[in-house]
């Protein structure tokens, strides 16, 4: 990197637009230069991008080490290529902060590394990486749960498909009753009766449709699902626990539009700079910050000036 030519204010509309709005480098060049009539190169927006990047790394730390110490977290992940080979980009979120991690591997390493011997509680998907933690810790996520039902009760098995069918009638009086108890509208002992009620009858057409014959797609489905059948209730006991993975998955659609708009990225600065930016505006709109304020002043504050 040369000279730092720009001040703090520029910096950060050049890393909110590039950063946080996903704009690519040339359409923020284009941007200064018809709105702000800043006329600045390719390679001051990116020089700029690498100065951001290498102060943001203590806040990055930072956010890290709250997402090990929270009470709770959603995790998920989805697809990432860094120099056309393919990983991973995984998120940690909670109410407050967000961590997104970029990585060659879906595996439990990847968990380890980020949350070492993690002792909250986690709601995920059912996907097996995740048995890495407590079962009795665990949340699966009903919408996941919800999209099985659905598929049982379209299929051409007239059997399964009518198990299906009450299945998704019963997932959607779950959520109803548990909506209903948070907004004080029915009693909590009620609440309880009931879902324990819809457990038990849940369980008995899991193990209906295992008789049904000639379906062993849905039976592995089902198999699957009653191993993991007591990590589908800790919303119940647990108050503040979610029933759904839904705050990770509105998380990562962050980075699948930044994935989309920007074709992934094409060196290890690259990786870190995407990591960093989003987990510093996703954090933000949690806690329903003004992102480009915040960042302004931290990069005023922290004097990036010839770093």
């Amino acid at each position: 990197m040369g000279k730092d030519l720009l001040g703090p204010h520029a910096k950060a509309i050049i890393c909110v637009l590039n950063g946080f709005c996903q704009n690519s480098k040339r359409e923020v060049q284009a941007i200064l230069k018809e709105i702000f009539n800043l006329s600045v190169s390719l390679g001051l927006v990116c020089d700029t991008a690498k100065r951001v990047n290498k102060q943001l790394e203590s806040s990055y730390i930072s956010i890290q080490q709250k997402i090990k110490n929270s009470e709770y977290l959603h995790i998920d992940e989805t697809g990432h290529k860094n120099k056309g080979e393919r990983g991973w980009a995984w998120v940690f979120t909670n109410q407050e902060d967000t961590l997104l991690k970029l990585t060659t591997s879906r595996g439990q390493q990847v968990l380890s590394e980020t949350l070492g011997s993690y002792s909250g509680k986690v709601v995920s998907d059912r996907y097996a990486v995740y048995n890495y933690f407590w079962p009795d810790k665990r949340q699966i996520c009903w919408s996941h749960l919800t999209r099985d039902f659905e598929r049982f009760a379209h299929s051409l098995n007239p059997s399964l498909s009518a198990e299906g069918t009450r299945l998704v009638s019963l997932s959607k009086e779950i959520f109803t009753l548990t909506k209903a108890v948070i907004k004080e509208l029915i009693k909590e002992n009620y609440y309880l009766r009931r879902i324990s009620k819809v457990k038990r009858e849940i369980g008995y057409i899991f193990k209906k449709i295992l008789r049904i014959r000639g379906i062993p797609h849905a039976h592995r489905v089902i198999g699957r699902m009653l191993k993991s059948f007591s990590m589908m209730w800790l919303f119940v006991k647990e108050k503040g626990i979610a029933m759904t993975n839904n705050l990770a998955e509105r998380q990562l659609g962050k980075y699948v539009i930044y994935r989309k708009k920007l074709l992934f990225t094409w060196s290890e600065w690259g990786n870190q700079y995407v990591e960093r930016m989003l987990s510093l505006y996703l954090s933000y709109r949690l806690r329903k910050d003004n992102a480009f304020a915040k960042l302004y002043s931290f990069i005023q504050n922290t004097s990036l000036v010839g770093v």
